[in-house]
């Protein structure tokens, strides 16, 4: 088809889009409903909150079903037979040995509501390890709205095929279909993705530079989303690389369009390429989720900030933890567990205390739950304002400067002590 030959000329027209008819919408012109609804926000009113901020690599699984294939990033060891998915995430995240979780932002939009409950328990449980799994349950378009799917497999394939094209023998049967809320993912990605905040450092000091991976396999959405990417520039400005499956009605017009766009050379794309891969090797995916019923027992998440510095929070650096202009980052989020010991939930490493020197550390969060070294407890002290350390006789607090001094014999406030904020975006 000529059109999908030239379409993708050097500049990607937008008019040129528009003016063949293929968008209902003027592309230069913000689609309906383009704010996006509380659901994207994390606890907050707050709409220029993105939910990237804080994220050094990150993983877009579009139509994501029951979510295999961010297990396959963060729970490798499982999934030996996924390949193709491993090839994918060695090459442009690094090998398993350059990767730590908790570098990782995993995004999963997934419309069937047949799927929404192990999503969420999915994002439960990576939660409490510490690990950022977002669950959206949204069909994605180019535009935003409401679309009808239908069930095509009565289940034999964890619901492959859900999507808003019936295929001749569901016509010919019974019907079964979903109206789902849709979005447009180029907006969503301009909000949330596009010039997040990413860490000065990660957690893996080997890790490659923050990269973002792109997984589509939305039922032949995929004309409409990716060529929304394409004509807006998200995809060559936020996209490293990109891998899905295409379906028989898209299937020759996507061929030719992302052949001319693998053999783009603008220096200003950083899209590497568009494959056409599909890893189905555990599509129903029955390997057991991670054991998180004992961890640390009942926790909470907190925020350290200076009794009398105005604006000043504790976080987590490196091995160390300073103090920084107060923000809503994961490294200046605590988690306070039963046990007494305090993970810093950016870092995923744990405060330490030394036992003979007024030293304190991040470090290796303990393995052994239940016989935690005195080391690794502290003490929130309501009446003095200030953390203390168990690890000896004097129960040293630690001070604004990262140190420990002896417990303070009085409840004056002084800029070593600090207020709990429980209010904190998590």
């Amino acid at each position: 088809m000529f059109f999908g030959l030239m379409f993708l000329s050097a500049e990607f027209s937008k008019q040129l889009w528009y003016k063949i008819g293929w968008r209902t919408e003027n592309p230069n012109t913000t689609p309906r409903n383009s704010t996006m609804e509380q659901s994207f926000q994390i606890g907050s009113d707050n709409t220029s909150t993105k939910l990237g901020d804080g994220c050094y690599h990150i993983f877009l699984d579009m139509g994501s079903n029951v979510g295999v294939h961010g297990r396959f990033l963060l729970e490798p060891d499982k999934y030996k037979r996924a390949g193709k998915a491993h090839a994918i995430y060695n090459k442009h995240f690094g090998p398993v040995e350059k990767r730590n979780n908790s570098d990782f932002c995993v995004f999963a939009f997934e419309p069937n509501p047949a799927h929404k409950a192990r999503q969420l328990e999915l994002q439960q449980v990576y939660g409490k390890l510490g690990w950022r799994y977002h669950f959206e349950p949204v069909a994605l378009s180019d535009v935003e709205g409401n679309l009808t799917f239908y069930h095509q497999d009565n289940g034999k394939h964890n619901e492959w095929g859900f999507s808003t094209h019936a295929y001749e023998k569901e016509r010919e049967g019974k019907k079964t279909n979903e109206t789902v809320r849709s979005i447009r993912f180029a907006k969503w990605m301009e909000e949330h993705i596009q010039n997040r905040i990413i860490p000065e450092e990660p957690n893996n000091k080997d890790a490659l530079p923050p990269t973002v991976v792109m997984k589509f396999d939305i039922e032949g959405s995929e004309y409409e989303v990716v060529s929304d990417l394409l004509f807006s520039g998200l995809l060559c400005d936020v996209v490293d690389y990109a891998f899905g499956e295409l379906h028989p009605w898209t299937t020759s017009l996507m061929e030719k369009v992302i052949k001319r766009f693998n053999k783009q050379k603008d220096g200003n794309c950083k899209t590497k390429r568009i494959d056409f891969i599909d890893d189905e090797s555990y599509l129903m995916d029955r390997i057991p989720l991670p054991d998180v019923q004992n961890r640390t027992g009942s926790s909470t998440e907190v925020q350290f900030l200076s009794a009398t510095r105005d604006g000043s929070c504790l976080e987590g650096k490196g091995n160390r933890a300073i103090t920084k202009p107060c923000n809503q980052s994961l490294d200046q989020t605590w988690i306070i567990y039963q046990n007494g010991v305090i993970r810093n939930k950016g870092k995923q490493k744990c405060l330490l205390a030394h036992k003979t020197r007024s030293t304190l550390k991040l470090a290796n969060c303990p393995s052994d739950e239940d016989n935690v070294h005195a080391k690794y407890i502290f003490v929130y002290n309501e009446y003095h304002k200030t953390i203390i350390a168990t690890v000896s006789k004097k129960f040293e607090s630690i001070t604004y400067s990262g140190t420990t001094e002896d417990y303070l014999a009085t409840g004056v406030i002084d800029g070593k002590q600090w207020n709990q904020d429980q209010n904190i975006i998590s």
